[in-house]
């Protein structure tokens, strides 16, 4: 009979005032602000931790950009890239065949 009285009590709400528990209530309320400030601190380290590991993959995408970039920008450094470039363009302009002339 008592389990079924401790039953519907918690089922009603008032096992706070049946039980003997009141001088306690305090730490009930303490464990469960303690509980709920461990859940958000979690889900606020674990966006973060996803933020990272998101900034992580874009940081190595622009190392790969970066890496394409200047393999392309020292090829087009040949002279003979250079060159065949501009022929293919039907440039006139070609290399010096004299050095510079320095006016004074």
């Amino acid at each position: 009979m008592e389990k079924r009285k401790i039953l519907m009590s918690i089922l009603r709400g008032d096992f706070m005032t049946i039980l003997p528990v009141s001088k306690f209530f305090i730490h009930i309320i303490w464990t469960f602000v303690l509980a709920f400030l461990v859940i958000f601190i979690s889900l606020r380290i674990e966006t973060t931790l996803a933020k990272e590991e998101d900034g992580k993959k874009r940081l190595q995408d622009m190392e790969i950009y970066h890496a394409q970039k200047t393999v392309e920008l020292v090829s087009l450094g040949r002279m003979t890239t250079v060159e065949r470039m501009l022929e293919e363009k039907g440039s006139k302009v070609s290399v010096p065949e004299k050095p510079a002339i320095k006016v004074k």
